[in-house]
């Protein structure tokens, strides 16, 4: 039963005209709320646990950091700009001032790079409750060696 519900511009909108727009618009919506990424909902407090974070000093592991943070979790953190890293530890100290966050230049082109961050690991912490191994390179505009020669 197609009934007209109302006029609009000399249009008689009916019922399936609705139900049509309806759908269309809990559609995009749904779209939407899908494609415009996740965001964590845990409230939990992690006094006392210890986080280790490759890459932690920009994009998504910069905003992990910075929640880690927020919920009193300690944070260790490797990347390769120095600045940046110690960029990065500011904004934790305003965050939470509580939070022991500290940092250590990593370049994982670099072995002696990666066995001196595993050592300043295990010197700065006696467990390991979250491992976040975000480093990465995206859209390289050349190859390059890494200084091992790979």
């Amino acid at each position: 039963m197609n009934t007209t519900i109302f006029t609009l511009f000399n249009r008689n909108i009916t019922n399936l005209h609705l139900v049509f727009s309806g759908s269309i618009i809990l559609l995009i919506a749904a779209l939407k709320s899908y494609t415009s990424g996740g965001v964590c909902k845990v409230k939990r407090d992690l006094t006392g646990k210890i986080a280790v974070i490759t890459g932690g000093n920009t994009g998504i592991g910069k905003e992990t950091v910075l929640d880690l943070a927020a919920k009193n979790c300690d944070i260790i953190i490797g990347a390769r700009d120095k600045a940046k890293l110690e960029e990065t530890v500011k904004e934790i100290a305003k965050i939470n001032p509580k939070v022991n966050a500290v940092y250590a230049v990593l370049d994982l082109g670099d072995k002696d790079s990666i066995e001196q961050f595993a050592k300043f690991v295990q010197n700065n912490c006696t467990k390991i409750d979250f491992l976040i191994n975000n480093a990465g390179v995206m859209m390289i505009p050349e190859r390059r060696e890494t200084k091992n020669g790979l």
